[in-house]
C-alpha cells in the first residue's frame, strides 16, 4: 500500500511538474525579476475648504469649497518579480512616476476689508512625485495574454499652495505653502501580452485615494494695521486615476 502511495505520489508530481514545464514552454510569459517604464494619462482631482476669520474687524466669517480637476501626462520606472504558475499570473512591483500635474481653484470675496468688489484667492496643489508598491494577481486567458486585478500602496508628495493673487494697497501679498508625504491606496485592472520571450507591453488603470493635507492657519496683515483676519485651508483626500501603457523585460 505504501508503495502503491508514493507512487500515485511520484506519478502526480511528474505530471504536474509536466504541465508548468509544457504552459513556460509554449507561452513567452515567464518567471523572473523585470525591469521596465511607461507612459500614460493622469487625472488627479481634488476638493479645498479654505476659510478666512475677520472677526477682528467684526465681519462674518468666509469659507470657500471649490473641486477642481487637471489633466496632465505621467511616466514610470519600476522593478519587481513575475511568477507564472501553470496558468495563474502574479507579480509584485515596486516603481517611481512623475508628472506635472497641478490643480489650480480660485475663490473670490466681496468683502470690504479686502477691496470694494472681489478679491481673487487662488489655491494651487501640485503632485510631481509618487512612490508605490504594489501586487497583481490573475490568469493567463491565453499563451501569451493575461487579465489581472491590481492593489496598490502609495507613497506621493503633494504640495499645497494659498495665495492672495491680486494684492491691494492696503492688503499685502500673503503667500502660505506647504509640502507634505501622503499615503494612498488603490487599485485596478490590467491587461498584459508578451510578444517575445520574456518581453511584453500592459495596459494598466488604477484609482488612488490619499490622506487630505491642512495647512497652518495664517494671519492676513494690512499695511499699518496689523493682524485683521486669519486665513486656513485644507484640501479634501486627493483622488489619482491612471491609464498606463508599460513596457517590460523580465529576466
Amino acid at each position: 500500500m505504501k508503495k502503491i502511495v508514493l507512487a500515485t505520489a511520484s506519478a502526480l508530481a511528474l505530471i504536474a511538474t509536466t504541465q508548468v514545464s509544457t504552459v513556460q514552454a509554449d507561452s513567452n510569459f515567464k518567471s523572473g525579476f523585470k525591469v521596465g517604464g511607461g507612459v500614460g494619462y493622469k487625472h488627479h482631482r481634488v476638493k479645498n475648504v479654505s476659510n478666512i476669520d475677520s472677526r477682528n474687524l467684526n465681519v462674518i466669517n468666509e469659507s470657500f469649497v471649490e473641486s477642481s480637476i487637471d489633466n496632465t501626462a505621467v511616466v514610470q520606472l519600476h522593478a519587481g518579480y513575475d511568477l507564472i504558475v501553470n496558468r495563474f499570473f502574479s507579480a509584485f512591483d515596486v516603481d517611481y512616476r512623475y508628472s506635472p500635474s497641478e490643480v489650480n481653484m480660485r475663490f473670490n470675496t466681496a468683502q470690504a476689508i479686502f477691496v470694494p468688489t472681489a478679491a481673487p484667492f487662488e489655491v494651487k496643489q501640485r503632485h510631481p512625485h509618487d512612490f508605490g508598491l504594489s501586487a497583481r494577481l490573475g490568469a493567463l486567458v491565453t499563451e501569451n495574454l493575461a487579465l489581472y486585478a491590481i492593489g496598490n500602496v502609495r507613497l506621493g508628495k503633494f504640495e499645497h499652495e494659498f495665495l492672495n493673487k491680486k494684492p491691494t494697497a492696503t492688503a499685502l501679498a500673503r503667500k502660505v505653502r506647504r509640502s507634505q508625504y501622503l499615503w494612498g491606496i488603490g487599485g485596478g485592472i490590467g491587461a498584459r501580452y508578451a510578444f517575445s520571450k520574456g518581453f511584453s507591453v500592459a495596459f494598466e488603470t488604477t484609482y488612488d485615494v490619499y490622506q487630505r493635507i491642512k495647512l497652518n492657519s495664517e494671519d492676513v496683515v494690512f499695511a499699518g494695521v496689523g493682524k485683521v483676519a486669519e486665513v486656513n485651508t485644507r484640501s479634501k483626500a486627493p483622488h489619482i486615476f491612471i491609464a498606463m501603457l508599460k513596457m517590460s523585460k523580465t529576466f
